[in-house]
């Protein structure tokens, strides 16, 4: 066995396999500080920006969900997260911003 180990290709794809499980690591905790930033962003936006007569709150709010959007694309796709967020609002008659969902094949 100890043979096999000092054989260039046998260590270096024993590297290559813990570089990529320290990558999947990493990518696991990133995308976890995404959904939490996502969470905090649909908690914090304004619902209601689009009845205002005041085009600076307008302004705003439309700014707040662009960047929602733009997480949306990678971490909700199919809008899961936004309806657990969203759902007192939807319902409240006020025409607000909807996920942007993509539909499965």
């Amino acid at each position: 066995m100890q043979a096999l180990q000092s054989r260039p290709e046998v260590a270096d794809r024993h590297r290559m396999l813990r570089l990529a499980d320290e990558q999947v690591q990493f990518n696991d905790f990133e995308r976890e500080e995404k959904v939490a930033r996502y969470r905090r962003l649909l908690a914090r936006a304004d619902w209601f920006h689009e009845a205002s007569d005041n085009h600076e709150v307008w302004r705003e709010g439309r700014a707040q969900f662009t960047a929602i959007y733009e997480l949306q694309v990678e971490v909700d796709p199919d809008g899961s997260i936004w309806r657990t967020v969203a759902p007192a609002a939807m319902t409240s008659g006020v025409s607000i911003p909807q996920p942007r969902a993509r539909r499965s094949a």
